[in-house]
């Protein structure tokens, strides 16, 4: 039975039948239907069923017929009470209908139907007991509906709808806001457009939206969506059970996520962005710094402008940001990239899984790679760069000093400002240097180049394959060079120099006396301060200097000099292809000179000094005496020639000063003879005067005397020889008796 509860339809049932009428009426329809159907029955079985069965049939459906009539008399006795007691009547508002006891209908064209139902408001429907429907165009429908609001309409129990245009459904719902609309018991919408959708929940802000049970949206333009979900920011969104938006623009995302901060993102399940500007997205994530951004399960961004990426990572640092499951970056404006990886320096970087840089402006690239100084850098796998400004390159390479650098898988480099390039290469000492596989530089401000080049000592320096510097200041230049010496210098392959202040040049050279020097392959200086030079050279005295290709200088102040030359003695000197100096102080000049005398000199190709204090000049010449000097040999006699006068005793005379002499001499002879000459006085006589001449080799003389016999027996002479070279005199006396 439907009952129309408009004006027009109730005006008709006033002009026509009562209720009771109307009763009757329908009984008779219903028996009429009941007979018709019993009538269709016995038809349908005329030719299965004899009279008889008929007769029994036609009686019990009469008794059932009575059965159901004495029902329906009941239920239209029932029917008759109920609508005696709430029969529509015309309500106070013009074309309005009031249904139910105490109900009102003030409104115009206004509606109440229910026990104390109130429709006030223009064209407003009230439905329900103690419903209420003040607005115009307003409609409640619900025991103690509410809808106050102009074209507001509230659905369900104690249901409120105040704002205009709301609408407020469900059980004690309310939508106070206008255009506010409230689903669900207990919603409520109290902003301005509005939305509650859910048992409990609440939009109080303006332009809200609040979906799922005990969801809140109280800040203007923010949506909540899901159970016991939170916006309270403004423009803020909460999406997922639990999940609480209150920062300004803030966007929650995920059970029981939080985007406290203003403009911040929190996506996941309990993930959590508190900082301005923050995001985090993944399943308990959490971005509390400003600007920000935690991405993976359990990731955290904590410090202003960070980036947490992966996993578990922990981006703390200002402008921090990690990459990689467990990653961490604690340090301002640094970096972890890669599993496990750790950056806790400021401005730090570390690369890789399980990498870490805790130095301050540090970088670590490469799996478990660490740079813990400042300013440290260390890539490779495994490296390590403790030191301040230090620098790791390569697999498990180490700089562990201050300002050092490794390069090459295995390196180490911990000196300060030191450096070490290559594999397996180390450089311990201070400031050294080892470039080269297996290189080692252990000396403060040593150097090694080379594979397996050492340099132990301090400032030293091995250049070279298996190059070796050990001595102080010293130098190792060439494969498996050794410098041991201090300040002592090996260049060439194998060369040696283990002297103190000892040079070596040349391959296989050997410098091995303190301050000597060698130069040429297979060389070699073992004395103190000597020198070997060329090929095969030795210097092996004190002092003793070697030159020319295997040359040899063993003697003391020694000194040999040309191919093959010897100088074996002490302070001896052999200069020459083959020359030879062999006794002390000796001296050999030219080639295949020799001089074995001491204090001999041989000067001249193939000269020969055996004497003591001997000298040989010139080409073969020998000198074999003691105290000789020899300007040739036994029949090979020579001149010499250009020599000036003599002026000292003991200078040479030249044939000039010879012929001089002689020419005196001659004279000499020749004037004595013509002296000779002069008769002597007369017995007898007292004075005679004479003239004599002479001649001797050519040379002419005259003489001119005087005798005088003074008495018996006593007799003076006197005269003088005049040549071309000297003039000559004489004078005697004679006694006789």
């Amino acid at each position: 039975m439907k009952i129309i509860s408009g004006p027009n339809n109730m005006r008709k049932m006033k002009g026509g039948h009562s209720a009771s009428d109307t009763a009757r009426v329908l009984a008779k329809r219903a028996i009429a239907v009941g007979v018709t159907g019993m009538l269709g029955l016995m038809l349908v079985d005329a030719n299965a069923q004899t009279i008889g069965e008929r007769v029994d049939s036609l009686e019990s459906s009469v008794s059932t017929i009575n059965g159901r009539l004495s029902g329906l008399q009941s239920d239209v006795s029932n029917l008759k009470n109920r609508l005696e007691g709430s029969l529509p009547s015309p309500g106070t508002g013009k074309d309005s209908v009031a249904v139910g006891k105490s109900s009102n209908a003030s409104g115009a064209g206004s509606t109440a139907v229910g026990v104390n139902a109130s429709a006030t408001g223009d064209s407003s429907t009230a439905t329900g007991a103690d419903s209420e429907a003040s607005g115009t165009d307003s409609t409640a429908n619900g025991a103690r509906s509410k809808a106050t609001g102009d074209s507001s309409t509230a659905t369900g129990a104690d249901s409120e709808a105040s704002g205009k245009d709301s609408t407020a459904n469900g059980a004690r719902s309310k939508a106070t806001g206008d255009s506010s609309t409230a689903t669900g018991a207990d919603s409520e919408a109290s902003g301005k457009d509005s939305t509650a959708n859910g048992a409990r929940s609440k939009a109080t802000g303006d332009s809200s939206t609040a979906a799922g049970a005990d969801s809140q949206a109280s800040g203007k333009d923010s949506t909540a969506n899901g159970a016991r979900s939170k916006a309270t920011g403004d423009s803020s969104t909460a999406a997922g059970a639990d999940s609480e938006a209150s920062g300004k623009d803030s966007t929650a995302n995920g059970a029981r996520s939080k985007a406290t901060g203003d403009s911040s993102t929190a996506a996941g399940a309990d993930s959590e962005a508190s900082g301005k500007d923050s995001t985090a997205n993944g399943a308990r994530s959490k971005a509390t710094g400003d600007s920000s951004t935690a991405a993976g399960a359990d990731s955290e961004a904590s410090g202003k402008d960070s980036t947490a990426n992966g996993a578990r990572s922990k981006a703390t640092g200002e402008s921090s940001t990690v990459a990689g499951a467990d990653s961490e970056a604690s340090g301002k404006d640094s970096t972890a990239n890669g599993a496990r990886s750790k950056a806790t320096g400021d401005s730090s970087t570390a690369a890789g899984a399980d990498s870490q840089a805790s130095g301050k402006d540090s970088a670590a690239n490469g799996a478990r790679s660490k740079a813990t100084g400042d300013s440290s850098t260390a890539a490779g796998a495994d490296s390590q760069a403790s030191g301040k400004d230090s620098t790791a390159n390569g697999a498990r390479s180490k700089a562990t000093g201050d300002s050092s650098t490794a390069a090459g898988a295995d390196s180490q480099a911990s000196g300060k400002d030191s450096t070490a390039n290559g594999a397996r290469s180390k450089a311990t000492g201070e400031s050294s240097t080892a470039a080269g596989a297996d290189a080692q530089a252990s000396g403060r401000d040593s150097t090694a180049n080379g594979a397996r080049s050492t340099a132990t000592g301090e400032s030293s320096t091995a250049a070279g394959a298996d190059s070796q510097a050990s001595g102080r200041d010293s130098t190792a230049n060439g494969a498996r060079s050794k410098a041991t010496g201090e300040s002592s210098t090996a260049g060439g392959a194998d060369s040696v120099a283990s002297g103190k202040d000892s040079t070596a040049n040349g391959a296989r050279s050997k410098a091995t006396g303190d301050s000597s020097t060698v130069a040429g392959a297979d060389s070699e200086a073992s004395g103190k301060d000597s020198t070997a030079n060329g090929a095969r050279s030795k210097a092996t005295g004190d002092s003793s200097t070697a030159a020319g290709a295997d040359s040899e200088a063993s003697g003391k102040d020694s000194t040999a000099t040309g191919a093959r030359a010897r100088a074996s003695g002490s302070d001896s000197t052999a200069m020459g292809t083959n020359a030879k100096a062999l006794g002390d102080g000796s001296s050999s000049f030219g080639a295949g000179a020799s001089s074995s005398g001491t204090n001999s000199t041989a000067l001249g190709t193939n000269a020969v000094a055996t004497g003591r204090n001997s000298v040989a000049l010139g080409h073969g010449s020998i000198a074999d005496r003691d105290d000789t000097v020899s300007i040739g040999a036994p029949g090979q006699e020579r001149k010499l020639a250009n020599v000036a006068d003599a002026v000292l005793p003991h200078d040479a005379v030249n044939l000039k000063q010879l012929n001089a002499v002689a020419r005196r001499a001659y004279s000499g002879v020749a004037a004595a003879t013509a002296l000779s000459m002069i008769p002597d006085v007369d017995l007898g006589k007292t004075i005679a005067v004479g003239v004599g001449m002479g001649s001797y080799l050519g040379y002419q003389a005259v003489a001119l005397g005087a005798s005088v016999r003074i008495g018996e027996n006593l007799k003076v002479r006197a005269g003088a020889g005049i040549s071309s070279a000297s003039t000559t005199w004489g004078a005697g006396a004679s006694y006789s008796w």
